[in-house]
């Protein structure tokens, strides 16, 4: 049997060894042609598209796919879905640039999805069909996401179009639980370390083609770190139809919470004290209310239309405090200037976002046999609008010395400066999406999927002080994928594929482009996201995505998958910062995130053990300067005395992404009522933001262990014990360059500009959770 594999140039050594490696097993290992995919047992299906209703065998789906149940999810006893990501999905990694178990970053693959405005989004998050991206900046609330009312969760990474907008690394689909699939009564609980506490209780049931199911949870911390107590309360529930051939479910979310997230501290500071705080506070508010209606109707055996609609409404307030700078301080002339130093040595930035999103997709399947072969077509059309209003002041402040937290209301607060924003934004896109997936023979599935977006973005100033902020902008793009999967025999599965997916730049983006300096000025810079500025256009972005693997099962016992990943980023849109809280956005040329995926499951007799292994190369491939001014090696860019740049060549790293990523959960079930977990993440170190020239040394390294128990008294009464980081050990998983941290006060011996994201330390939660 012969395989042809295509090669790509610029592996690394290692990755060109393993490339060679499959290529051996194709030639080698693969059995006859005449082994069928008939007498294989079915296997788990994968969503196809936004909407969970269409799926496929997840060994015709041409890239990676990972998934997870609800029974799995409340073993792990997590915390929110990024814990979960991270715990269990390979390629997956988060960082604590907030600090706040609610607000992380994830990546995969090198791409983002994050609650913070500003960072490019390169993931596509879908729940129930309801696109739950944001519209101002496309970010991702984790704190939103009620993590103990999905049923199953699914990650299909690379550019895949179908998924629409923003789906650069992947798309990650949650189908929440109704009253079919969770017919019972429960409560959970749990108390421990940082004054944590967690209360669920969930409700199901259905008689007569009818159901009910309702979540209401609560999560309420003291936080590790100074002055960092968060607090966040929701309700999901949803009622649901399903008789003869209709199903349908109207669900309702009500989401609150008041976070804290104190985010980075210079290293020097976290070295006499591991939980110190730079400046304080840095708090947000959200508050959400969400309404979707989906449906799935069989006109027959063969045809299914589905229908999805939804209503997003989500306020969310944000207060910052931080170190003034220069600007911030006013133009006060001679003997007053020092008085209105002492007395206004910080700023509190103050924001609010309202926005409102609405969406409709309405999709068909068709399961009908082509040319005599079992084939599925799916079509369909989407629609989105979101319409945002953000508004944003910086009032001077004073900073007290003992805790660093700004003055935060009333009559010892300064008074507001110039930097203040009233814009209003709307995101509209229309889409059409197709998807084929043809078994030209019982070996052999093609897979053909394509997606046009049209998407306008409208920016209006409010102030009537910015008119040169108004704009009207409009990206247009076909998006076609291609692949094949080939199952050579019960033990080996071949796939293989090429996609292009886009995302359109972001109001945030749009608003704080490069290019504003030719038109408001060189000392014009953007205050994210406290303030915009003119908005002259940015590109949109193109990931062209090739990847190919095996994976398959040697036996009952045990699974595998091997893969291969190449990611191109066309027009990639980064933020150059200027040293403080402020910065602007540029295209550069482009990017490229490649590398390799190793998977292994084996369970044998009550041991059940998941590896994954992550190599990741993540590269800028342009030549150009890019604002960096608190680095060593900072020059003038254009010629003039300021030294406010680094150049960055092709193939130096982005920062932020670990090169190598080992994930390992191993559960044992010692009997019938007891079982324990063991989990051990390890991270190579990763280049500081603000060094894209890599002239720094990178972070620590990391290895941390955590340890989860479950006893069951009866079938009623579980004992839960949850352990992380048991070794206490202090690691760093997220670091930047920052202004001169002695230019705060009571920190004037500190010189290094270094700031890093401690994670948590060691963490003790004993619960219980009950059947009625």
């Amino acid at each position: 049997m012969k395989c042809v594999l295509f090669k790509r140039s610029r592996v690394d050594d290692f990755v060109v060894f393993l490339y060679h490696l499959m290529v051996i097993t194709c030639f080698y290992i693969s059995p006859s042609f005449a082994e069928v995919i008939a007498e294989l047992e079915p296997i788990e299906v994968i969503s196809t598209s936004p909407l969970s209703t269409s799926s496929i065998d997840a060994n015709q789906v041409p890239s990676r796919v990972q998934a997870i149940n609800a029974t799995e999810i409340e073993k792990g006893n997590y915390t929110s879905i990024t814990d979960v990501l991270q715990s269990q999905f390979g390629g997956v990694t988060s960082n604590a640039a907030q600090n706040n178990p609610l607000q992380a970053d994830l990546q995969v693959r090198g791409f983002t999805a994050s609650p913070l405005l500003g960072l490019p989004i390169g993931l596509a998050i879908y729940q129930d069909g309801q696109r739950i991206n944001e519209p101002l900046g496309e970010t991702v609330h984790w704190d939103l996401v009620p993590t103990d009312a999905v049923e199953r969760m699914e990650l299909i990474s690379g550019a895949n179009p179908i998924f629409g907008l923003n789906a650069l690394g992947g798309a990650l689909v949650l189908k929440m639980k109704d009253g079919f699939s969770f017919d019972q009564k429960q409560l959970a609980m749990s108390y421990g370390s940082f004054q944590r506490s967690k209360l669920s209780l969930q409700a199901g049931g259905n008689e007569n083609g009818f159901a009910y199911y309702i979540n209401a949870k609560r999560l309420k911390e003291d936080g590790w770190r100074d002055l960092s107590d968060s607090d966040a309360h929701s309700f999901y529930g949803n009622l649901a139809y399903n008789k003869a051939d209709l199903y349908a479910k109207l669900s309702l979310q009500k989401t609150n919470s008041d976070l804290i997230g104190n985010s980075v501290s210079p290293v020097e500071l976290l070295e006499q004290d591991y939980a110190a705080i730079f400046t304080a506070p840095d708090s947000t508010e959200n508050n959400l209310t969400a309404v979707g209606l989906e449906s799935d109707y069989w006109l027959n055996d063969d045809f299914q239309l589905s229908l999805n609609g939804y209503y997003r409404k989500l306020k969310a307030d944000a207060f910052n405090g931080d170190m003034a700078d220069d600007d911030d301080e006013g133009d006060d002339d001679d003997e007053d200037e020092d008085e209105h130093d002492s007395l206004y040595d910080a700023v509190n930035n103050i924001s609010g976002r309202d926005q409102e999103s609405y969406g409709l997709t309405l999709q068909s399947t068709l399961f009908d046999d082509f040319i005599s072969r079992q084939n599925q077509f799916t079509f369909g059309l989407a629609f989105f609008q979101g319409d945002s209003r953000f508004k944003a002041k910086v009032q001077q402040a004073g900073l007290d010395p003992e805790t660093r937290s700004t003055t935060t209301a009333g009559a010892t607060t300064g008074p507001y400066t110039d930097d203040h924003t009233n814009i209003e934004t709307t995101n509209q896109s229309a889409s059409l999406f197709a998807s084929d997936t043809w078994s030209l023979t019982p070996q052999l599935s093609l897979t053909a999927a394509a997606r046009y977006d049209r998407t306008r973005i409208e920016l209006n100033d409010q102030t009537g002080e910015q008119p040169e902020l108004n704009g009207n902008h409009q990206f247009h793009l076909f998006n076609p994928s291609l692949g094949a999967s080939y199952q050579f025999s019960p033990q080996f599965n071949f796939y293989a594929s090429v996609s292009q997916s886009a995302r359109a730049p972001s109001a945030i983006e749009l608003a704080c482009s490069e290019a504003v300096l030719e038109l408001a000025g060189e000392d014009e810079e953007c205050r994210l996201p406290n303030a915009f500025l003119a908005d002259p256009p940015l590109k949109e972005v193109v990931a062209r995505n090739f990847e190919l693997g095996i994976r398959g099962n040697w036996n009952e016992m045990t699974s595998y998958h091997l893969g291969l990943f190449h990611s191109t980023n066309k027009n990639d849109i980064i933020f150059q910062s200027t040293g403080r809280a402020t910065g602007l956005f540029k295209n550069i040329d482009k990017t490229r995130r490649m590398g390799l995926e190793a998977g292994l499951k084996v369970v044998f007799s009550r041991l059940e053990t998941n590896i994954n292994y992550s190599y990741l190369k993540a590269t800028f491939e342009d030549d150009f300067f890019v604002l960096s001014p608190n680095h060593p090696a900072a020059i003038s860019a254009n010629g003039d005395a300021s030294a406010d740049s680094i150049r960055v060549k092709p193939g130096d790293r982005i920062p932020g992404l670990p090169e190598h990523t080992l994930q390992v959960h191993s559960r044992l079930s010692v009997s019938d009522n007891f079982s324990f977990a063991v989990e051990w993440l390890a991270s190579a170190g990763q280049y500081l933001r603000g060094d894209e020239s890599n002239e720094l040394s990178k972070t620590p390294g990391y290895n941390v262990f955590n340890f989860k128990a479950d006893y069951a008294l009866n079938e009623q009464l579980h004992l839960l014990a949850k352990v992380e980081n048991v070794f206490d050990k202090e690691y760093y998983s997220f670091a930047l360059l920052g202004e001169e941290p002695d230019e705060v006060v009571g920190l004037e011996e500190l010189s290094d500009n270094r700031f890093y994201g401690p994670a948590s330390p060691r963490g003790v939660w004993l619960g219980l959770r009950t059947i009625f």
